[in-house]
C-alpha cells in the first residue's frame, strides 16, 4: 500500500524516483514481486545500505541483487566505522593512529600505499573504490577542504590490482 502511494507521487511528478533503505534480499524480492503482481509503475530505484571494504563481503548478496535488478546501491558509511575513520584522515593519508590488531594495520598499510601511489588520501581511495563498484556515495561534510577532496575522486581511477587489494581488506 505504501509503495502504491509512493508510485502515485512519482506518477504525479512529485518525486523523481522511489527507493528504500537497509532492505535485505528477501525484502527487495518481496517488494519487487508486489510491484509486478499489482502492476505498480514505480520500480525500486535505490537501496541505501552501509557499504565499504570492511563490510562489502557481508553485503554481497544485496549488492548483487541490486545490480541484477537495476537498483542503484547508495552507500552510507562509505569510509567505514570508528577504526576506519582513523585511517581516512582527509588531510593526510599518513596520519593514522596505531591499532593493536595486525590485521587492521595491514589493511591500513594497503590503503595508504594505494593512496600514495595516486597522490590521494585514503578517504579519496575509498570513495573511488565504491564509485568504481557502481555504488553511489554521498560523503557528508561541512568542511570546505573535505568537500574539495571529495570532488577530486573523479580525477583518477584505481587499477584492477588496486581494486582487488581493497576488496581483500
Amino acid at each position: 500500500e505504501t509503495w502504491r502511494s509512493l508510485s502515485e507521487a512519482r506518477d504525479l511528478g512529485l518525486v523523481r524516483d522511489v527507493g528504500v533503505s537497509n532492505f535485505n534480499v528477501a525484502q527487495l524480492s518481496e517488494l519487487h514481486d508486489a510491484i509486478e503482481e499489482y502492476s505498480i509503475s514505480a520500480p525500486i530505484a535505490a537501496n541505501q545500505i552501509p557499504y565499504n571494504p570492511w563490510i562489502a563481503k557481508r553485503q554481497m548478496d544485496i549488492y548483487q541483487y541490486c545490480q541484477t535488478h537495476g537498483i542503484t546501491v547508495v552507500a552510507y558509511f562509505p569510509l567505514g566505522g570508528a577504526f576506519q575513520r582513523k585511517t581516512t584522515n582527509m588531510d593526510d593519508s599518513d596520519d593514522v593512529e596505531s591499532s593493536s590488531s595486525s590485521s587492521q594495520q595491514q589493511h591500513t598499510t594497503v590503503l595508504q600505499n594505494i593512496a600514495k601511489s595516486h597522490n590521494k588520501t585514503v578517504a579519496q581511495v575509498l570513495l573511488r573504490w565504491a564509485i568504481q563498484k557502481n555504488v553511489v556515495v554521498i560523503p557528508g561534510t561541512g568542511n570546505p577542504t573535505h568537500m574539495q577532496h571529495n570532488l577530486q575522486v573523479y580525477s583518477f581511477e584505481l587499477s584492477k590490482s588496486d581494486m582487488a587489494a581493497i576488496d581483500y581488506v
